[in-house]
């Protein structure tokens, strides 16, 4: 057998990492973010033939990115106000009096 062909041993085969939360996700996209706007300063800067081009592409990536972002910060608001919710259902109804 050959050796691409030979089993992995337990610990050195790939293990995926485990999901991530919003905040982590959030993180993520606003470093993307930060990277992109400044490739595009960089991008105004030189001089190439198809610099317009270029442009289009980062910003495209941008919008992309900030739409995710946007989506993240509403789940995170979401998931708060859910929590809340739960906790306040869990709690016996008192009636005024």
């Amino acid at each position: 057998m050959s050796a691409a062909h030979a089993k992995t041993s337990p610990s050195t085969r790939y293990r995926r990492p485990k999901p991530g939360d919003v905040e982590q996700l959030k993180r993520l996209i606003w470093v993307s973010l930060t990277t992109l706007e400044t490739e595009l300063r960089t991008e105004s800067d030189a001089p190439k033939t198809d610099h317009a081009a270029q442009i289009c592409r980062i910003s495209h990536a941008i919008s992309q990115a900030a739409q995710v972002y946007l989506r993240c910060l509403e789940t995170s608001e979401l998931e708060k106000r859910l929590q809340v919710l739960e906790k306040v259902g869990t709690q016996p109804l008192t009636w005024a009096a």
